[in-house]
């Protein structure tokens, strides 16, 4: 399986679509049951295509939004990536694809890339792309037993599909590639391959935060339950027994403690939904479900119970025994209020150290230099496709919108590109350079239009920009500084030769561009070849980029009002 964005077009209505191409062995493998029609099977999956055409399952979210959950959805035709497709069935309530974090609303079989894209044979084709793999075990194997089997096919299977352009260096590193399985209960998600150690960095300090919050009510506890000194003392000259004073104790802290997780609780779903409203770019709620589930709010609730039981209950057995044993009951006092003090100084200044490690690193990768201009530049994320545009219109709009972008005040220039810089969207592929055997040749790609190096504030050291749209020169390429120095002799030197991404077109490098960081600000940098969107003509989702000067809200109006007008 894979995933990408596709044109899903109902009726007159076009919707760019979260998709995700599977396997007819797909849903079967899942064990999942349609809330509609049918899933796809075995027999949606063919080479060529079946005999009644493509079919394609929906989500249960988009079924609702698009087809207000009316079962006549089973059969209807519909157009994806202009290919026609009918509806098989609609995919269960609640699932929504083995990534969390990515809301998939279709789902294709991967075969049907041979209409929707006719100019590449997926099955053939040496171009990079990755497909994630599922199994189901049998209940007698363990996952270490198929990470065994793995390891022994790797080899011979990753040099059965190894390019044949690869030299022998390259051949060996390919061939030394070893082939995991992971448990996929959880899915596949970006946020915790990419987040991971964050995660657990929030997590420790959240954690520290708590036990910091336990010494200082334990603390307060105390001083509290001292004030009740004279209370304790005249209940018991009434008559009143000991344990009756520790059941009142006790049901005061569990009061309090059940507040506090109530509390909690409703206080964790709102700031739940905030942070991730603070961290989605497209101005609504990243689709990550973040639950704490009945395991963890049963775990910080007795974390919380004890906590609260044991700042209540020490301090009220010290404040009763002060009848017979004072001095003891004082000097116990004492040392446990001096212990809380000193765990609560302990915690702040781990939580201080943290704090300060953490803005030190902060300071270092703003002043990390990325090669590209970091101020007065504004990126936008239109979706065209979603206001009901055809998709043949696209590449016309793209044209006119830069046009009136760059003529609107006060913008300085402008440009479109495919991927943002530090956005963590990448596309790489090998090259091939005539007459030449290249050592690890895994090149990064970007498609751009002209005037991005202006825009972006990235030297051009020799040569030209890419062609203009109305310019005649087509099939040509700039290169970044490291892919010159790595493959010819020099910067000079790379002008005027020919390269090759992949199985694509030959493209006469025109310009040599100084290096920028588009992955990570501290990763290093790697070769690029950007490649002229204006020659693809793609109708993929592209980014506008605008430099200004000036108040940037007024511009960014302006700029989205000429994209969607």
């Amino acid at each position: 399986m894979g995933q990408g964005r596709f044109s899903l077009e109902v009726d007159e209505n076009t919707h760019r679509a979260q998709s995700t191409v599977v396997s007819g062995s797909f849903f079967p493998l899942l064990g999942l049951k349609p809330a509609a029609g049918r899933l796809l099977g075995r027999a949606d999956d063919i080479q060529g295509g079946p005999s009644n055409g493509w079919g394609a399952v929906i989500s249960h979210k988009l079924w609702k939004r698009m087809f207000g959950a009316s079962h006549g959805v089973v059969g209807k035709r519909v157009r994806i990536e202009r290919i026609s497709f009918e509806i098989l069935g609609v995919a269960p309530e609640g699932f929504e694809g083995v990534h969390p974090g990515v809301e998939v609303e279709l789902y294709i079989p991967i075969s049907s890339f041979e209409s929707m894209f006719p100019d590449w044979n997926w099955r053939t084709s040496n171009a990079h792309w990755t497909v994630q793999t599922f199994a189901r075990l049998n209940p007698n194997a363990s996952l270490s037993e198929v990470n065994q089997t793995l390891h022994k096919i790797s080899e011979a299977l990753l040099t059965e599909v190894a390019e044949t352009k690869l030299n022998q260096e390259d051949l060996k590193h390919h061939k030394a590639i070893q082939l995991d399985a992971v448990p996929a209960s959880s899915g596949f998600s970006h946020v915790v391959r990419n987040y991971s150690p964050i995660l657990w960095l929030l997590l420790g300090a959240a954690g520290t935060v708590l036990l910091l919050a336990a010494t200082n009510l334990a603390n307060l506890t105390l001083a509290r339950t001292r004030a009740r000194r004279s209370e304790i003392a005249t209940r018991l000259a009434l008559g009143a027994s000991y344990a009756r004073l520790r059941r009142q104790l006790l049901l005061e802290t569990s009061l309090l403690a059940i507040a506090g997780i109530a509390l909690g609780v409703i206080f964790a779903e709102w700031a739940t939904c905030g942070l991730l409203l603070a961290i989605s770019n497209d101005g609504s709620a990243l689709p990550l479900k973040i639950e704490p589930g009945w395991h963890g709010i049963a775990f910080l609730s007795l974390l919380l119970t004890l906590a609260m039981w044991i700042a209540g209950w020490l301090p009220a057995s010290s404040a009763m025994a002060l009848d017979t044993h004072q001095r003891t009951a004082a000097k116990r006092d004492t040392l446990l209020r001096g212990g809380l003090g000193m765990i609560q100084f302990a915690l702040t200044l781990t939580l201080l150290g943290g704090a300060t490690l953490m803005l030190l690193s902060l300071q270092a990768l703003i002043k990390e230099p990325t090669g590209f201009r970091q101020s007065s530049t504004l990126y936008f994320t239109p979706d065209l496709i979603n206001t009901g545009l055809r998709l043949e219109r696209v590449p016309q709009v793209y044209v006119e919108s830069l046009r009136r972008i760059r003529s609107s005040e006060p913008v300085l220039s402008a440009a479109w590109v495919r991927d943002v810089p530090l956005a963590g969207s990448l596309q790489a592929s090998s090259i091939e350079i005539p007459d030449r055997q290249l050592s690890n040749s895994l090149t990064m790609i970007h498609q751009i239009s002209d005037g991005y190096f202006k825009t972006m504030g990235i030297p051009m050291l020799t040569g030209e920009d890419i062609p203009s749209t109305d310019s005649p020169r087509r099939d040509t390429a700039i290169v970044t500084e490291s892919l010159a120095r790595r493959y010819f002799s020099g910067i000079r030197e790379a002008l005027g030769q020919r390269i090759r991404v992949g199985e694509g077109k030959w493209l006469t490098i025109i310009g040599i561009a100084a290096d920028s960081k588009y992955s990570h600000v501290r990763d290093v940098v790697s070769p690029t070849l950007y490649t002229s969107y204006w020659d693809s003509r793609s109708a993929r989702g592209l980014t506008p980029i605008v430099h200004h000067k000036g108040n940037p809200i007024p511009i960014c109006e302006n700029v989205n009002a000429i994209i969607l007008g």
